[in-house]
């Protein structure tokens, strides 16, 4: 008997894990709320915050550590590709207290501040750029263009977008196939 319950606790918290971790809002393109983010054309953020780690990787390759408010709490965990960069800078966790308390100019989230975070924050005239790349079949470039824009670091990303591009150009072609799985086991869609 308490092996069935035991069974059942541990499916039910798996179950619960796997809904936190997807995404929750389905949107048409990957820049939130449209191009106008509260950011006037050009402007730069000067205080971004993170909602998880997957926008951190996106803040910390665009942004200069003074215009980060604060990232996510898993911001220099392991599987995080900037961990070093995060080292020193300020963590949340992505609930509406803790983000406004920071007075962002503009809030990066992929999954993280759960289904109704991003109405409340705009509700307060926050922008929120919502970045939904693996679920939409969305490349890599895509995502840095839409945060480099809602930055106002349009010239960092292009030089970012750049980089990658050479390093697929100088991989050796005929090589074949591969399936790129994070540790959290999601993968981008399909043509990244």
């Amino acid at each position: 008997m308490m092996g069935r319950v035991t069974i059942l606790v541990w499916l039910g918290l798996a179950s619960l894990a796997l809904f936190a971790c997807a995404p929750v809002e389905k949107q048409a393109n990957s820049t939130g709320t449209g191009p106008k983010l509260g950011q006037k054309p050009g402007s730069e953020a000067r205080r971004i915050v993170s909602l998880d780690y997957c926008a951190d990787q996106f803040i910390l390759a665009l942004a200069p550590r003074e215009a980060i408010a604060a990232l996510s709490m898993g911001a220099d965990d392991d599987y995080a590709y900037f961990r070093q960069a995060a080292s020193g800078l300020k963590q949340i966790r992505p609930d509406l207290e803790a983000v406004l308390a920071l007075k962002p100019d503009l809030v990066v989230r992929t999954w993280g501040g759960g289904p109704h975070l991003s109405a409340r924050l705009e509700g307060f005239g926050i922008p929120v750029l919502t970045l939904n790349g693996a679920d939409a079949g969305q490349n890599g470039d895509d995502l840095i263009a839409a945060a480099a824009e809602a930055m106002g670091r349009q010239e960092a990303g292009a030089a970012l977008i750049a980089s990658r591009q050479a390093r697929r150009e100088a991989l050796v072609p005929g090589l074949g196939r591969a399936l790129y799985i994070t540790s959290s086991g999601a993968s981008m869609g399909s043509g990244t």
